[in-house]
Formats: structure tokens, sequence, C-alpha cells
């Protein structure tokens, strides 16, 4: 799932200054838009730990789930309408482009890592971690080059509008399952380190 967002997120930030620069926007408004993107995002991620944290509270076997497959969902046409936008309207463009990083940072690694650390034992949560940075690492590069055949042969709005929403939606599809698996997987992980502890305890006396 991660693997899904992180290479979209990278062929978004990767051509987005090309993309700005085809719709010949004037400078201070292609700045702007940057600037917006980035503030959008930093926003969502302050916004989204702190929903993902009440959630936990609230509901802690569906809450952080369900809050990063409605970011998904609602990452679709908010990115969309950004990439459709043809430049003429700047309000609209600064709209989309805010909503646009503010749903992208509902998979950010302060709302997707938590969730993985409800499952996951302590000794794999790093080689884990460092495994899917490799994974998305790699993927991200395949990908990029893909886009540039496409950007190349077609145009980069294309290329764009190809890649990036399709691998979002694919990735809210990946996420469904995650509903019963990770209360199973949630309280599996509870089971174990109470066993653990309860063997310490033994130890010691």
């Amino acid at each position: 799932n991660e693997t899904l967002t992180k290479t979209s997120l990278a062929i978004f930030t990767g051509w987005n200054f090309t993309f700005l620069t085809a719709l010949v926007l004037k400078p201070p408004f292609f700045y702007i838009v940057i600037f917006i993107v980035f503030v959008g995002m930093a926003s969502g991620n302050i916004f989204f730990g702190w929903l993902g944290d009440r959630l936990d509270q609230r509901m802690s076997n569906r809450g952080r789930v369900m809050m990063i497959q409605v970011g998904l969902i609602l990452t679709v046409p908010a990115v969309t309408g950004y990439l459709t936008s043809n430049g003429k309207n700047i309000a609209v463009l600064i709209i989309f482009a805010f909503l646009s990083g503010v749903s992208y940072t509902a998979t950010s690694e302060g709302t997707v890592w938590p969730v993985a650390h409800a499952v996951l034992p302590p000794e794999l949560r790093g080689s884990s971690r460092a495994i899917i940075s490799m994974v998305v690492g790699a993927v991200s590069a395949l990908a990029l080059a893909l886009s540039g055949i496409v950007a190349d042969a077609r145009s980069v709005t294309t290329a764009l509008l190809w890649f990036v929403p399709g691998l979002i939606l694919l990735s809210a599809l990946a996420w469904i399952p995650m509903f019963r698996a990770y209360r199973q997987d949630r309280d599996a992980l509870h089971k174990l380190l109470v066993e653990r502890q309860v063997e310490l305890l033994k130890q010691e006396n």
C-alpha cells in the first residue's frame, strides 16, 4: 500500500514543476502554487497526525485505517482537479493545490507507521521499514522512468493523469482488507507482548 502511494507522490512532485511550466503561469503565481502545495502537506501532516491519535483512542481497531482510506479516496478528485486545471483560473488551481497537498498526507509516515507498529513485533519494525523503503525507492524510480516515456510521447499532464490518480485509487482498494486484518493482527501482537512480559516477570522472580 505504501509503495503505491509513495510512488504516486514521487511522480506528482517530480513532474509538478514541469506541469506548472506547461501551464505558462506568470512567475509570481508559479511559485505561489508550489508553495501552496507544500503548505497543504505541512498542514495535512499536523492534522492527520492529530486526527489519527484521536481516532485511535475512540476506535482503536479501525480508526486509523478508516482515516487513511477516506484520505486516499479524497485525494483522487483533489489531484485530478489540480491536474486538469488549465491555469486560467488561478484561484481554482490554488484551491486544488492545497487540497492535493493536504489529502496526500493521509498516508504520510505519521499516519501509516503507527498502524505498522501496532501489528509488527518490535524486533521486526526496523528491518520492515528498511525493506519497504528499498522497494518504494526501486518502484518509484521505475515509475518515474515510465512516466517520462509517456510524457515524451504524449504530454506531462497525460503522464500525471495516467499514473497519479490510478495509483492512489489502487492503494485505497488495497486498504480494504485491513479493516478485518488490522484488528486480528493488533490483538495477536498484544497477546504476544503480554506473554513476553509474563516470561520476563517469571525470570526476575
